[in-house]
């Protein structure tokens, strides 16, 4: 007899569903199950610099191995950087226009002072700081990855043995790691539960989760800006192709990767279409894609960007522009090189509300929203990876078929 198996998504949806009804009907027991979230936000942080670190290396030191430092190497550093700060302009506008957080008010129940506020003069020496041990006893995340960007770039100009040995101990921690999480995700309804059920006891929840239908529009909005707007744009701009036509000719790979909530598993499939149909070199195919997978996460970007700001409005932080701008640059250095694992974005936003003081309880909203766009990101993922390995592909003088391909 096969084994019911029920979703990780569905178990967080449904803890989600069961922390409303409890937190109303059993508000004195909320502060009790409060420490169910609390504990398992502790657990993620525990976690955190570790997998993301060993990540980080590891993912620097397969794009040098790959040789992508050359003239090829420097394009895709290029559009990757670009194609982000395009996803997360997009959101910023979005979420300053909407404003999805205002008016809802939750309570938070860490030390946070709201008044503070965070320029570049406190940005350049987190970032650079000159004491790694320090970096990593306070979760600054930012002076990691910058840390472990280097160090895997040195990784890969070592000697072999040196090389070899390195690159076979991070990969194992990474996996490792890999591990550690995916059973950490599965307590992840329990977590939920634990912070959504004090969230609803302490506050007015039951009126405020109406609201988060304006986080969802907003994201959503920004994603498909991004999606059929902007990338199209520099596209058009950039390689001089039809965008509309090469998005239906990889539209297989596109719902792949909609469909198994991965761009990165997608990854040969698109490689294959981009050179035997699309006529794009296998050369920069086999390099560009890779690449753009490690680095480049437009959708997750701009999910991260809209959350983050959503999470200081709806606990009347105020974040000025000159922040948002700090902000952009964060999740341009926590997220590079971070592969598909369980509950990403929620991993994610942990250091990002660390770097500019957030309640990290926040980061309960996330996973509830995780559910909703875990298939939309790796379409827009993908989408922006395929953009910028044509434009590259058309700037080596590759000619792209999609004019003459029958679609």
């Amino acid at each position: 007899m096969k084994k019911l198996s029920f979703p990780l998504s569905w178990q967080i949806l449904t803890a989600g569903a069961l922390a409303l009804v409890f937190g109303v009907v059993f508000p004195e027991a909320a502060n009790i199950t409060g420490y169910l979230g609390k504990y398992y936000i502790k657990i993620l942080l525990v976690i955190l610099l570790p997998t993301i670190a060993a990540h980080i290396i590891t993912g620097i030191t397969q794009i040098t191995h790959i040789q992508t430092l050359g003239r090829i190497g420097i394009k895709n550093v290029v559009w990757a950087l670009f194609t982000q700060l395009i996803a997360m302009v997009s959101a910023l506008i979005m979420v300053n226009i909407i404003m999805p957080g205002n008016g809802i008010d939750f309570e938070y129940t860490t030390q946070v002072d709201a008044s503070k506020t965070i320029n570049f003069g406190d940005f350049i020496p987190r970032t650079f700081c000159p004491n790694i041990f320090k970096a990593l006893s306070e979760n600054n995340m930012c002076a990691v990855a910058l840390f472990c960007t280097v160090f895997g770039c040195f990784i890969s100009k070592s000697k072999d043995k040196t090389r070899i040995f390195l690159t076979n101990f991070f990969n194992s921690i990474s996996e490792v790691m890999s591990r550690i999480t995916d059973f950490v995700a599965r307590l992840a309804p329990i977590g939920v539960f634990g912070a959504l059920t004090q969230l609803t006891a302490n506050t007015d929840f039951v009126t405020s989760a109406s609201k988060l239908w304006g986080l969802i529009l907003t994201i959503t909005a920004a994603l498909l800006i991004h999606t059929f707007i902007s990338l199209p744009l520099f596209l058009k701009i950039s390689a001089r192709c039809k965008p509309y036509r090469l998005m239906k000719a990889v539209g297989s790979v596109l719902f792949t990767s909609f469909g198994i909530s991965s761009e990165t598993l997608t990854m040969p499939m698109a490689i294959n279409r981009l050179h035997k149909e699309i006529g794009i070199s296998a050369h920069t195919a086999n390099i560009s894609m890779p690449f753009q997978s490690l680095t480049n996460s437009n959708g997750t970007a701009i999910f991260l960007s809209v959350a983050t700001v959503f999470i200081a409005q709806a606990y009347g932080i105020y974040i000025s522009i000159s922040e948002q701008i700090i902000l952009t640059f964060a999740i341009l250095f926590i997220s590079f090189g971070i592969p598909d694992m369980p509950m990403k974005f929620t991993m994610l936003i942990l250091p990002v509300l660390g770097f500019l003081e957030l309640p990290v309880e926040g980061a309960a909203l996330v996973a509830g929203c995780e559910i909703l766009f875990g298939n939309i990101c790796p379409f827009v993922n993908m989408w922006g990876n395929i953009c910028c390995t044509a434009t590259i592909a058309r700037s080596e003088g590759d000619t792209l078929n999609i004019e003459r391909q029958k679609l």
